[in-house]
């Protein structure tokens, strides 16, 4: 970074030399101390950074639901170590627009809504099955009680929803108070995943 103008030391205007060519009004102190940041480093696990615009990080110490949700994306998506306890996030990526804070902060505030009693999720899942991506294409704000039908194992011998038993294949499916239901046990594979996308529509249904 380098300072192009100065008024007096509590008054300076330092440009950073990146391909943002970012300008910030500042002190002197904080200058020659290094303490001033710049909104484009890519510091969130060498990917995300912050950008400049309208949309905080924190708010009386504490994250806003903006940073918490795009910042819980980035650990999904580029952290190793989150994968490796949770490995359907495998592969998983942010859209290039959503690796700046700035940008999904805005695409929430136009598309979080609220329902009383519900927690809400971001899911990426509903719109586009198994798509591994993170973009405001694919995904959308659930209640946690419709969000939580779509969860599954990551792997599994059987379709989801049937699980095998004995020689035959038994279903059962999530409802909205996220306990499984039993449907029943069938002879094959198909029949037992039939009852079970027949139940889980009709859930969505309703």
């Amino acid at each position: 970074m380098t300072i192009i103008k100065y008024d007096n030391d509590k008054n300076i205007y330092v440009k950073f030399l990146d391909e943002y060519e970012f300008i910030i009004k500042t002190q002197y102190k904080l200058f020659k101390n290094g303490n001033i940041k710049n909104p484009y480093d890519k510091e969130v696990l060498n990917v995300g950074y912050i950008g400049f615009g309208d949309f905080k990080t924190s708010n009386n110490c504490k994250h806003t639901k903006e940073y918490e949700t795009w910042l819980s994306m980035m650990h999904r998506c580029y952290d190793e170590k989150y994968q490796k306890n949770h490995p359907t996030y495998k592969d998983c990526i942010l859209c290039e627009e959503w690796h700046c804070f700035q940008n999904f902060g805005k695409w929430y505030r136009e598309n979080y809504y609220e329902i009383d009693g519900q927690q809400m999720c971001l899911d990426k899942d509903v719109l586009r099955q198994n798509k591994k991506i993170y973009s405001p294409e694919t995904c959308i704000f659930l209640p946690k009680c419709i969000n939580s039908v779509f969860t599954k194992k990551a792997k599994s011998y059987a379709p989801t929803g049937v699980y095998k038993y004995e020689d035959k294949f038994m279903a059962s499916c999530k409802n909205f108070q996220s306990s499984s239901c039993y449907l029943g046990i069938f002879n094959t594979q198909d029949e037992a995943f039939q009852i079970y996308k027949t139940y889980k529509e009709n859930i969505f249904k309703n």
